[in-house]
Formats: structure tokens, sequence, C-alpha cells
């Protein structure tokens, strides 16, 4: 809490090590980020929002996967692209190349 008595962050440990959903708060009480550790690892989907509370930002993480990719029945095909295949991706993907490597 700040000093205003407004809430500006949760934190979640087991056994002293980083563990559970994390929530950070601004001043205003708006949420900043949304982030969960397991076993002090970063997990899943990570969110930071502006100041308006939209999310301008998803960093994804896994923990501990076992198996493999594949193809599923909403699925007809599955295969990792990078951005040597750039020319192979969608639209949208495209344009998320073009804004992280804009050269």
């Amino acid at each position: 809490y700040n000093l205003k008595g407004i809430k500006t962050g949760v934190a979640s440990y087991k056994n002293g090590v980083k563990d559970g959903n994390w929530f950070i708060w601004n001043e205003e009480g708006k949420i900043l980020y949304d982030m969960c550790y397991k076993e002090g690892e970063k997990t899943g989907t990570w969110k930071y929002y502006n100041e308006k509370g939209v999310v301008v930002k998803m960093s994804c993480y896994t923990a501990d996967f076992k198996g493999s990719f594949k193809a599923g029945a909403e699925v007809a095909e599955f295969f990792w692209l990078n951005y040597k295949q750039r020319d192979q991706n969608s639209p949208v993907d495209k344009k998320i190349f073009r804004y992280f490597y804009p050269n």
C-alpha cells in the first residue's frame, strides 16, 4: 500500500521463492503489471498496461513443458517461423516483425 492507502502491489512467495500471481498498480490504483511465477521462474502470460488500463505489451513464458507441439483438432498445421522466413507469416505477424525489426 502507498501513503494514500491505495494498494500498489501483490506478491506471492512459497518457501521464500516467487510463486504465484503478482500484480502492480500505479498510485491511482490502475493496474500496471500482471505477472506469474512458478518456483521462481517466469511463467504464463505477463501483461503490461498503460495509464488508461490498456494492455500495451504481453510476454509469454513457459514453465516445465514436457512433450511436443503438434497440430490439434482446430489447427491443421503447426510450425515455427523465424525472422528470415517472415514472408511466410500472416499479415499481422509481418507488422509485428516490421515493428521490432524496422530495417
